[in-house]
């Protein structure tokens, strides 16, 4: 089974190539991420915000431009793009 560090280095490399290595290396400082290790399951998302800030957002709403999810298995390593919980630039 891979760790933790192991898991994130592979989804990050993912969601990069997803969201764009210019655009993400471009606006590193307005990036965050998160992750959790559930159900034999490492799930990971990468966020970049280029929007001001400000407004209201309902419980649900993400706050972020772009986000890009994936998930890793934690026993082969493969990784699994969720294009339906990423937002993508065109």
């Amino acid at each position: 089974m891979l760790t933790q560090k192991e898991m994130k280095k592979i989804a990050l490399d993912e969601c990069v190539q997803m969201l764009g290595e210019q655009l993400v290396m471009k606006n590193k400082n307005l990036c965050c991420d998160s992750f959790e290790l559930n159900d034999n399951n490492f799930s990971y998302a990468l966020c970049l915000d280029l929007t001001a800030v400000g407004g209201r957002l309902l419980e649900n709403e993400n706050p972020m431009k772009y986000i890009a999810c994936v998930n890793v298995d934690p026993v082969k390593g493969t990784v699994q793009r969720d294009l339906d919980q990423s937002r993508l630039p065109i």
